[in-house]
């Protein structure tokens, strides 16, 4: 009981940590009028970062800190939608199987925390560069 209590925690701060970086993201593309959807007006996250990328002329997903952030976002995302459970999506990308059990407690938090900090500081960044003087 203690270690399902413990997974869970620490599933959620994956979710938190993505949360975070989705949410600043997306007050500064509303700030910048940088479009939150497609022409299609379809919007999640990879559309908006592609709207950044047009917008900042940098790949976001090449920037420091966003595999960190992505791997957090990732781990959230197979707790809310596979229940603890690796997806095929997330097995493909970290070469392991899909349907297993993730053990939350043994992922490294803290760097992912950090990850995601130097990403928006990076984002910031870019963003400073954009700006006329």
């Amino acid at each position: 009981m203690l270690l399902d209590t413990e997974r869970v925690m620490f599933a959620n701060l994956g979710v938190s940590i993505a949360s975070v970086a989705e949410n600043v993201i997306i007050d500064i593309c509303k700030h910048r009028n940088v479009p939150l959807a497609d022409s299609d007006g379809e919007a999640d996250f990879g559309i908006i970062c592609c709207n950044l990328n047009a917008y900042l002329g940098v790949i976001v997903s090449r920037l420091p800190g966003y595999a960190g952030n992505q791997r957090a976002r990732m781990l959230g995302n197979c707790f809310k939608h596979n229940a603890g459970r690796t997806d095929s999506r997330f097995a493909r990308k970290y070469k392991t199987t899909a349907e297993m059990t993730i053990e939350y407690e043994r992922e490294d938090w803290l760097s992912m925390i950090e990850d995601t900090k130097v990403f928006l500081i990076e984002v910031v960044n870019r963003l400073k560069q954009t700006e006329t003087p």
